[in-house]
């Protein structure tokens, strides 16, 4: 759940404070054990060596403000474009074509899934996966993502969500380093979407969007979204 929804964010934050970071590691820790009742918490306090300029002791050393260091932010020249693995949102290994349970309102659906998935060309382009919430729709996705990995390594494969996109479009905005998001986007294999309909009506994003599915159709490269409305119904 924190790696889903909130990484990105987490991520965000951090890279202000360390510019160099790239990637998170998410580390659940063992339950620490709860103080005793009047117990101090212990922190450490940092002191300079002994000498004529030394701080007093005690005194602690803290970074500077974030204002102060709003100069020392990366240009858009020294940020690298992520690799597909590093933009893709991590899959759940138990979404899987074997766990899906199949019946007749998705059979078509998981049997369109099943031959994109399986298939070595494009066969109809794009795939566009509809239903209300609960019904299977990133169980789906989650499931070819898994296949075509599995099948070919090789095939690069990005899947995140439509705000993770609309995310990666506007950091490219920030750093005037929307030729990189380009490249990064129009030059995969396979590009998965999840719950577009939340790009509908977000003009910049949207027009974005549309320009890199074309130019990925015309590549003859697969294209799968999803949303919780027919085509017909989106804005």
């Amino acid at each position: 759940m924190v790696a889903t929804h909130y990484v990105d964010r987490v991520r965000r934050l951090l890279t202000e404070e360390m510019p160099g970071l790239r990637t998170i590691d998410l580390v659940v820790a063992p339950k620490l054990k709860p103080l005793a009742p009047g117990a101090a918490l212990s922190i450490p306090i940092l002191t300079a060596p002994n000498g004529p300029s030394a701080a007093p002791m005690g005194r602690a050393d803290f970074p500077a403000p974030a204002f102060q260091r709003a100069a020392a932010r990366p240009e858009a020249s020294d940020i690298d474009p992520l690799s597909p693995d590093q933009v893709s949102v991590p899959l759940d290994p138990r979404l899987t074509f074997e766990t899906f349970v199949v019946g007749k309102p998705n059979e078509l659906a998981f049997a369109a899934a099943r031959r994109v998935a399986e298939s070595a060309t494009v066969s109809f382009n794009p795939l566009f996966l509809y239903g209300g919430v609960g019904l299977g729709k990133t169980h789906l996705m989650n499931a070819i993502a898994w296949h075509i990995r599995q099948r070919d390594p090789s095939r690069r494969v990005i899947y995140l969500s439509a705000e993770k996109f609309m995310y990666q479009f506007i950091r490219a905005l920030r750093f005037k380093d929307t030729v990189a998001f380009k490249d990064q986007f129009r030059s995969v294999d396979v590009l998965m979407i999840d719950d577009v309909q939340f790009i509908s009506g977000k003009d910049s994003t949207q027009e974005e969007f549309f320009h890199t599915f074309n130019a990925l159709v015309d590549q003859n490269r697969q294209v799968i979204v999803s949303a919780d409305k027919s085509p017909s119904d989106l804005e």
